[in-house]
């Protein structure tokens, strides 16, 4: 379909675009090959404003998250958070008692730190505990 020219950052009913399900489905050649289309790899859920690394940070894919998080051309900024109460990838991991995936990302950037709250006012180390 990318061949015939189809909109790659088409939206469906849930607001994902294709790129969001290449990650949820762990289709790391999709993936690159939609970045070569041009997709935009920083769109967001159009009603949630959940990333593919806040969905990776939930489902503790750390293979995955370090595969997208370490391309060049994935620049996302790891402390965005989403609509929802502010919610961050470091919170979710955190709540989801994913310690490697807090790990990683606490290493991947410096903004990151106790002090990030969510919206409701939690840190990470408030949700995992």
């Amino acid at each position: 379909m990318v061949e015939f020219e189809y909109h790659v950052d088409a939206l469906d009913a849930d607001g994902h675009t294709v790129l969001f399900y290449a990650v949820e489905y762990e289709q790391r050649d999709v993936i690159e090959l939609l970045r070569k289309k041009g997709a935009n790899v920083k769109n967001k859920n159009s009603r949630t404003s959940v990333t593919p690394v806040h969905y990776l940070a939930k489902t503790r894919n750390v293979t995955l998250l370090a595969f997208l998080v370490k391309r060049t051309w994935y620049s996302v900024d790891l402390g965005m958070g989403d609509r929802v109460e502010g919610i961050l990838p470091i919170h979710l991991a955190s709540l989801n008692g994913h310690t490697e995936v807090v790990r990683m990302l606490l290493t991947w950037t410096q903004n990151l730190h106790n002090n990030s709250v969510s919206g409701s006012g939690l840190s990470p180390l408030m949700c995992a505990a």
